[in-house]
């Protein structure tokens, strides 16, 4: 289940309202806003940076045994192959994400969402879905 998105934040800068390093090379497109999250994504394309991938895991739980139905135990561990897929996507757009506060002039940060799917490799249940986002915040 990739990320069906052609989302990008695109921010208007007022670049000659900020202070030197708190924005300007953001404001003027010469800065990736990424940084290390770059390698989740791949090289700076002309399209969409997306990337995906793909592999297989072991999830071992402990876990209540309510109403006896794994042995007598208050407990039993369960074990489970998995096929996960985790699908990242730039949203950083050419301006970056604008984060404005009171005190401080506004900064720009570097985004990328992640969707992370885990299913059991057996009987193909799905055992975790997490959507997210990691920023790379600049030096403040």
């Amino acid at each position: 289940m990739p990320i069906q998105t052609d989302f990008q934040f695109n921010q208007k800068h007022e670049r000659a309202s900020r202070s030197a390093g708190l924005g300007l090379e953001e404001a003027d497109g010469t800065r990736d806003f990424l940084g290390l999250l770059r390698g989740l994504v791949g090289p700076e394309p002309v399209g969409k940076a997306k990337r995906v991938w793909k592999g297989t895991g072991f999830n071992m739980i402990w876990r209540p045994n309510f109403n006896n139905l794994s042995g007598s135990q208050p407990h039993f561990l369960q074990l489970n192959m998995t096929r996960e897929t985790l699908d990242f996507t730039d949203i950083s757009g050419p301006t970056g994400i604008a984060n404005r506060g009171l005190l401080m002039e506004d900064i720009f940060l570097g985004g990328v969402a992640y969707l992370q799917t885990i299913d059991d490799s057996f009987d193909n249940t799905g055992q975790h879905f997490e959507p997210g986002v990691f920023n790379l915040v600049p030096p403040t």
